[in-house]
């Protein structure tokens, strides 16, 4: 996955914590800032914890538990989505039934079933989408 944000925001809020617990200095702080604000890989966010630790191994769980949220909502949008459209025309053109128009302002509930099956926050969702879909020409090539 793409490095974005969102990742250079918790590398920073590492280095502040490391900071407050004595490991880093403030100059070298800021020295660790400005490198994570031009970093544009997550293995040159991880350089600047190989004397720290403390990031990369909750950094790499909590992406992998995004993206297998993020590719199991996806999923499950598109299963609701088809089950709805199918039953309203299963019940407008095969049995004829003529209130099945009814139906038409149920679709937009249909997103928020899989959202609460799988248990996914709206920000949380957001930034699966930054990861899955990054901006074009942001030159972020690694997924």
């Amino acid at each position: 996955m793409p490095l974005n944000s969102h990742d250079r925001a918790r590398a920073m809020r590492a280095l502040k914590d490391h900071l407050q617990d004595g490991s880093l200095q403030p100059a070298e702080l800021e020295r660790r800032y400005e490198y994570a604000t031009q970093a544009r890989s997550m293995a040159a966010l991880e350089n600047l914890f190989h004397d720290l630790g403390g990031f990369t191994d909750e950094s790499r769980e909590w992406r992998m538990e995004l993206r297998r949220r993020g590719r199991l909502l996806h999923m499950l949008d598109r299963v609701f989505l088809v089950a709805a459209v199918g039953l309203f025309l299963l019940l407008t053109l095969v049995r004829d039934v003529s209130w099945a128009w009814f139906l038409l302002p149920a679709l937009i509930l249909v997103p928020l079933l899989p959202r609460s099956l799988v248990h996914v926050s709206r920000e949380s969702e957001i930034i699966y989408q930054d990861y899955a879909y990054p901006p074009a020409g942001s030159g972020d090539t690694t997924r």
